[in-house]
This record gives C-alpha cells, structure tokens and sequence, in this order.
C-alpha cells in the first residue's frame, strides 16, 4: 500500500459540504477524517456531486483516538434529531437536519453521519478496508490515498483485499449492482471462494460475527444470486460450493384455477445456474 497524500481538487458542491460548521468542527476539533463512499464521491473531482450522493449515502467519520470519538458523538447529539447504534454496535448513526446545509438539495431532508468507533491510526485503518477502492480519506489537510484506488475507481474496477467481513458479498454487489462497477481484479477471484467457504460451514474469522446466510431467508441470500450473472465473481467451481444450499420455492398459476397462484417445487438455484450456463456454451 502506497500513500499519497495531496491537496486535489474540489469541485463547489464538495467545497459547500466542507465549509460547514459541523464537518470542520469533526475533521479539526476532533481530528477526525471521511472515508468511504463520500470520499470516493469527492475524488471524482469535477465530476462529484456530493448533494446526489447524500440523496442516498451517508458520511463515515473515523477517528484516530477513542477520546477523541467519544467527544464527537456527545457534540453530535446537539445537531441531531434521531440518533441510533449501528446492528453491530460499533458505529454510532446521527441524522442532521438538512438545514445546516441552506444551499443543498437532496431526496432527503437529513444527512446521516455514522461515527466509526473502531479507531486507529489512518494507515492501520486503510490496511482493514476490504476494497482498496476506499483507501481515500479527507482530513483538515487533503486528501491522502492509496495510489491504487484513484485508477480503480477510474476504471470502475474492484479490488477485494480479504474476506473477513461476513457481509462482503453484499458489498460486491451494492457496488456492481447500484455503483457503476463493472468488474473485480482477477486477483480478488480468491477472497471471494474463500468467503463462499466461509458462508457455506458458517465459520468467520470472528466468531462473534455470527451470520447464517443459509437460513432460508430470501433476503440474505439476495446478493449471492444477485452475483450468478457475473461469472468473474461467481466461477462455476463456486457454484458447486453452493448446491444444496440455496433451494427456493416460486409462486406457479394453478393449472385448475388460473388465477390462483401455488408453491411450485423447490429449486436449487445454483444447480439452476449451472445448468443455464452450460446450455449458454451449446
């Protein structure tokens, strides 16, 4: 990992972000730095558009001490007018009112800030982050960034650095699926077998991290099938980790009643999938 750190440039909307009280009081008073997709957002440069973004998305603040996290969540609550922990606990979640923000015009009439509680140097950080395309930070000094992740972003490439998270799957899929991604390095190939793995016995790195994806929940196992279509993320060889493991039952028409609508058989979905990809080669 090559750090770079640099004063890029900022186009009006992240400009007008910035220059608002709560923000510079984060990245000064406590130190602090925004990474994630806001940060990916502000390097586009020109092409940003920080007000779209936080239509949607939200802005992650990570710090640097725990005293310094702890501080900033107490001052946080004066703005805020909900305040939530995130599922894992970690994280602490405010809703700004859109009113610090005069000149901004968003589908929201807040802006969510989720303050990480895991702190930690900005290098140490960086080398915990699953992509390298969200090695960018902004602190009260610029940017400062993996030099990979500019061109990676550029390229609308993804770049997987391990498979540790429970929930990386659903992270390749938000990106490729609603983030104009279009594909991952040849070698991020093997942290996604490897999280397969992980999924199917329900072991991860922590144990604390308990999650089932196969526990018959559609909606956990979405963003698997949701990958079946892009065959540089799910190979054949992962199809056969998954047989057995993601059977569905669909709604059919009633061949007596045609407007009534039955459990159809169950369906392996990934014997489906390997089934369809072999009648494609034919």
């Amino acid at each position: 990992m090559r750090l770079k750190r640099s004063k890029l440039h900022l186009n009006k909307s992240a400009i007008a972000f910035l220059e608002n009280e709560i923000v510079k009081e984060l990245l000064h008073k406590y130190n602090a730095y925004i990474s994630g997709g806001l940060a990916i957002e502000m390097s586009r440069f020109k092409h940003a558009d920080v007000a779209e973004y936080l239509g949607w998305g939200d802005v992650d603040v990570y710090f640097r001490c725990q005293d310094d996290f702890e501080a900033a969540c107490k001052k946080m609550l004066r703005y805020s007018d909900f305040s939530c922990d995130s599922p894992t606990g970690l994280c602490k979640n405010f809703n700004i009112p859109l009113t610090f923000w005069p000149k901004f015009e968003t589908r929201k009439r807040t802006v969510k800030f989720q303050l990480i509680g895991l702190t930690n140097s900005l290098e140490k950080t960086f080398k915990q982050f699953d992509f390298t395309n969200c090695r960018i930070a902004y602190d009260k000094d610029g940017f400062i960034y993996d030099s990979d992740a500019l061109q990676l972003n550029k390229d609308n490439c993804i770049k997987v650095n391990h498979s540790l998270s429970p929930f990386l799957i659903s992270r390749v899929a938000k990106y490729i699926k609603y983030k104009s991604f279009e594909k991952i390095t040849p070698d991020s190939k093997q942290h996604i077998t490897e999280w397969l793995i992980k999924a199917r016995n329900g072991i991860w790195d922590d144990p604390c991290l308990n999650i089932n994806w196969f526990n018959g929940s559609c909606l956990m196992q979405n963003p698997i099938q949701e990958m079946f279509e892009y065959r540089d993320v799910i190979s054949d060889a992962d199809l056969l980790l998954l047989l057995g493991k993601i059977k569905l039952r669909k709604h059919v028409r009633s061949s007596r009643h045609y407007n009534r609508l039955i459990l159809g058989p169950e369906v392996d979905i990934a014997l489906q999938e390997l089934k369809r990809r072999k009648n494609e080669r034919i």
